[in-house]
């Protein structure tokens, strides 16, 4: 990636010598010699009077002397500043070739856009640069540009949902870096600076809704409440059509469910499944709804059977279920259901599903969810005493120690090794305690 810049004056000097003239030969009547002298040495600015002049002059002696040569003269138009733009379109390119890797030449880009007066062009690239980090995952990073993006958004004119793009981006940031002052911070400086008429009536709703969420996780559900209001009142009755009325309607739900009102909660997600089961999409919302069901309903001590059912049913129709963020602790929740309910085989479908959960989780690294379904695979397994199962889940244990997704000193080690101890069988025991030593070690 070049970041070279040819000043006009030394252009216009290479195409007059490919064409074999004088100085005397481009100034014409209208300017001297020795302003195009001083024009090529970069001396003088090339006005654009002055580049008419000298195109018109060089035309003119072209023609009268039959001249042949391969020679754009229409590129002594190109000035300084267009070159900027030229480079700024190729490192924008240059950014959705290489990624994150083209933050190495961001101080050459810089240098011409501070030197041309381009702030405006500062917002895309920032921009862009740090949806890359963001895709990547470094959120940190990504973070620190969509700041310098949003920044110099507000000092330019710039398209409004260009800015409310940045706007809900960063604060997606901020809430992946659990830096949730700083989401409402950032929402409710953009919201007060900006009439809401002006704002895309979508990402008005995005931003709303990503407030609603943060209020929710900061366990201010009033003032989340209040927010999910704001979003039904924008929408109106077009929100029924639109996925946002599902998030927003469990959000509200669990808003509920977190104040103790877990009827209204419940009422809330019931009616969140009958409309998506009716459109038959949103399949993994529909899982959700269903998962919501069941974890209320079994603190509220219904018969969740039916709705077990269901949510095992959907799950085996949805391919990408296992991919969703909160698979396994959808997971936990069905195994949890079926061992406090009458369905079928509840036992071994409560396993299965602990263990489904525990499988997911490895991979997106959740200790939480992994910590709640070994516990309760252990502690159902023992009671079976089934030594083929214990085994198995010994197996599982062990390799979540080498992943150090459980900590050696946790509570279902020494579940598993009180249980070998009560058996005597001692080689398991010292087994255990050796491999718990060397993960120390």
């Amino acid at each position: 990636m070049e970041f070279g810049i040819i000043t006009q004056g030394y252009r216009l000097r290479e195409i007059r010598k490919k064409l074999e003239l004088k100085q005397e030969d481009v100034s014409g009547n209208e300017i001297t010699r020795n302003l195009v002298s001083m024009i090529e040495t970069d001396k003088a600015t090339l006005t654009e009077k002055a580049a008419k002049v000298i195109h018109g002059n060089l035309k003119d002696v072209i023609k009268k002397r039959n001249i042949k040569c391969d020679v754009n003269i229409d590129e002594i138009f190109i000035t300084e500043k267009d070159q900027a733009e030229e480079i700024f379109t190729r490192y924008l390119k240059y950014i959705e070739e290489i990624g994150i890797l083209a933050e190495e030449k961001l101080e050459n880009m810089l240098f011409l856009l501070n030197k041309y007066n381009m702030n405006s062009n500062k917002v895309f690239m920032y921009k862009k640069l740090a949806e890359n980090f963001e895709t990547s995952g470094k959120y940190e990073k990504a973070l620190k540009y969509f700041n310098l993006a949003n920044e110099f958004a507000v000092m330019s004119n710039i398209d409004h949902e260009v800015h409310e793009e940045i706007i809900l981006s960063l604060t997606h940031c901020c809430s992946e870096l659990n830096l949730h002052e700083e989401v409402i911070r950032v929402i409710d400086k953009y919201m007060d600076n900006n009439e809401e008429r002006d704002i895309t009536k979508s990402n008005h709703i995005k931003i709303l809704y990503n407030k609603s969420v943060t209020l929710k996780l900061m366990k201010r559900y009033d003032e989340a409440l209040d927010t999910l209001k704001k979003i039904q009142i924008s929408y109106s009755k077009k929100i029924t059509d639109n996925n946002m009325f599902i998030k927003s309607e469990m959000i509200k739900g669990n808003c509920y469910r977190e104040k103790g009102y877990y009827s209204r909660a419940l009422s809330i997600h019931k009616k969140i499944y009958n409309k998506l089961s009716k459109s038959k999409e949103n399949s993994i919302y529909e899982i959700l709804a269903l998962a919501n069901i069941l974890e209320i309903g079994r603190i509220l001590e219904e018969d969740v059977v039916e709705y077990i059912e269901l949510i095992i049913n959907k799950i085996e129709e949805t391919n990408e279920f296992d991919d969703y963020n909160l698979a396994g602790e959808i997971c936990n929740i069905i195994a949890e259901a079926c061992e406090n309910s009458n369905i079928h085989d509840a036992d071994n479908q409560s396993i299965k599903y602990y263990y489904k959960a525990l499988e997911l989780s490895k991979n997106k690294k959740n200790k939480a969810v992994i910590d709640v379904a070994v516990s309760r695979i252990l502690d159902k397994v023992i009671k079976k005493e089934n030594s083929s199962e214990i085994n198995d889940i010994r197996g599982e244990i062990l390799e979540l120690l080498s992943l150090e997704l459980l900590m050696v000193n946790s509570k279902v080690v020494m579940i598993l090794l009180g249980y070998y101890m009560s058996k005597e069988e001692l080689g398991k025991v010292q087994g255990i305690i050796k491999y718990c030593e060397e993960r120390v070690s």
